[in-house]
């Protein structure tokens, strides 16, 4: 896919994908609520320090890499998201704020804090009244996202001092992005989507993952229970390294994801909590952990220490 020239031009092309949304999206907004009251049927977990402390730090890592050349973007950003002349404004501020928050000085921590409120707060503002079309929803759930990690501690060790409305807020964008849809309709038949439909289908997803490890993460530094993400089961797992950031065209996406229907369908995010698993489940792991991402073996990590009960 050839780069458009500016980020309207790039936001318009997404204008006709229609994905389909195959989970419980209330599930999602509500999520806050299982810290105080879980449900009875939900699967607690346990994050353990170990757990604790490799999850925070490579949230913190992300907004980072905003600020720092040759990185990549965070694994939940598409290339192409960021290959036109400008940047998609709420990134653009956002990577402002990470410039201001990676580079604090001692004493002005408050100061950065505030500020990083403050964008949070107009972001989802923004939303609120935004007739965007659901690239523009995903870039400014994005944003937000990264935002919150900005004001996570640099250590289980120190406070967590995080208002819960920022909290509500990210899950209720992040809800009314997985309403306009997770899934193409290709995905869900077996067959290969069109490019356009699969870069804003997988980075949604991709979206939707980090914002429940945030979720975890959060609710373990503030010692209140966590409960498993089940509503995602069903959801297809990252896609391969090659396929996410080493096609730099729509011709070779075609034949890599050619490949990888060849190899069987994609692996779902429920298959990684089988303990133990059978024969079939481990050899489509197996064969999803040779071609995946750091993201994909990060969300891989988690799921096989994490304790479920």
């Amino acid at each position: 896919m050839s780069a458009p020239k500016t980020w309207s031009d790039y936001q318009l092309s997404f204008s006709k994908v229609s994905l389909i949304c195959p989970i419980d999206v209330e599930r999602v907004k509500t999520r806050w609520l299982e810290a105080f009251a879980p449900d009875l049927e939900r699967r607690p977990k346990v994050l353990s320090p170990g757990v604790t402390f490799f999850t925070l730090t490579t949230l913190r890592s992300w907004p980072r890499m905003l600020t720092q050349s040759g990185t990549g973007s965070p694994p939940f950003i598409h290339p192409s998201q960021l290959w036109n002349s400008d940047y998609p404004p709420p990134l653009a501020r956002c990577v402002n704020m990470a410039h201001m928050w990676a580079n604090q000085v001692s004493g002005g921590e408050d100061i950065v804090r505030e500020t990083v409120l403050r964008e949070a707060q107009a972001l989802f503002e923004l939303d609120e009244n935004s007739s965007s079309n659901d690239m523009g929803r995903l870039v400014t759930l994005q944003a937000y996202l990264l935002l919150c990690l900005m004001l996570l501690p640099s250590s289980p060790d120190e406070p967590m001092n995080m208002p819960q409305q920022v909290k509500i807020n990210l899950q209720e964008l992040t809800a009314r992005s997985a309403k306009d849809g997770l899934l193409c309709p290709a995905e869900q038949s077996g067959s290969r989507p069109d490019h356009l439909s699969w870069i804003l289908a997988e980075a949604k997803r991709r979206t939707l993952y980090a914002v429940y490890i945030f979720d975890d993460v959060v609710n373990t530094l503030n010692e209140m229970p966590c409960v498993l993400g089940d509503e995602l089961g069903i959801l297809p797992m990252t896609c391969s390294k090659m396929l996410w950031l080493g096609c730099s065209s729509q011709e070779t996406w075609e034949e890599q994801y050619n490949a990888n229907l060849a190899a069987g369908r994609h692996l779902r995010l429920e298959e990684l909590w089988i303990h133990p698993a059978d024969e079939k489940t481990r050899k489509r792991r197996e064969r999803w952990l040779a071609a995946v991402d750091e993201f994909g073996l990060m969300i891989y990590a988690v799921a096989s220490i994490t304790q479920l009960h």
